[in-house]
């Protein structure tokens, strides 16, 4: 659910009561299909992998540290509280 407050250069998404903020800045992905033995046939897995700098890949994992840190510290404080 997209939300009604987002701004012109980020969106924002809604899950649960958390609002998470991503860019919507255009990156290049590496495509890779792969088939894989699956029950008595085979099965196409299609792997995308963002192609970034090594700054663009830290400035991304601190970005998910924080928002996990924000989303987890939320729901550690309201299972303290019953």
């Amino acid at each position: 659910m997209q939300s009604k407050n987002s701004h012109s250069n980020s969106n924002q998404i809604e899950v649960g009561e958390t609002v998470i903020e991503y860019m919507s800045v255009p990156t290049k992905f590496k495509f890779e299909i792969k088939t894989v033995p699956f029950g008595n046939g085979t099965m196409k897995i299609k792997n995308l992998t963002p192609i970034l700098t090594q700054e663009e890949r830290d400035k991304r994992n601190q970005e998910i540290e924080a928002k996990l840190y924000d989303v987890f510290s939320k729901y550690t404080n309201k299972s303290e509280k019953h």
